[in-house]
């Protein structure tokens, strides 16, 4: 005779051992997939660590450059006020040369019998 009922486990004890062996092959695998995932996310902040560290001694070398550009047009500027005032100076000299001519020129035609005759030998034709 045979049973109609049998127990749980002697019933569906196979199908619950597979069941148990690919739920921990799942299991596994999703353990495996998130340390792959953390593994990449640490590989990618420690590249974006360097970059940061690159970025910042290329920075560094930037500020660096930057003052160095800043002192050369601090001294290009002082060498243009400088030819600028020598430049004003001889210019100031000549003028005050061809002013004093001018002058001189001028006292000249106010006197009487000193025109035009004197004022072309005066003046450079």
């Amino acid at each position: 005779m045979k049973l109609c009922w049998q127990p749980f486990d002697t019933q569906f004890g196979s199908i619950v051992s597979r069941l148990n062996i690919h739920s921990q092959a799942v299991y596994d695998e999703i353990r495996v997939l998130e340390t792959a995932a953390l593994i990449q996310t640490c590989q990618l902040e420690l590249q974006q660590l360097s970059i940061s560290q690159g970025n910042t001694s290329t920075l560094g070398e930037i500020k660096e450059r930057q003052q160095e550009i800043q002192e050369i047009l601090k001294e290009a500027v002082e060498k243009q006020k400088e030819s600028r005032a020598a430049e004003q100076d001889k210019l100031g000299h000549t003028m005050k040369e061809h002013l004093n001519e001018v002058k001189v020129a001028m006292e000249l035609l106010s006197i009487q019998g000193f025109g035009k005759t004197l004022l072309t030998e005066i003046m450079p034709s």
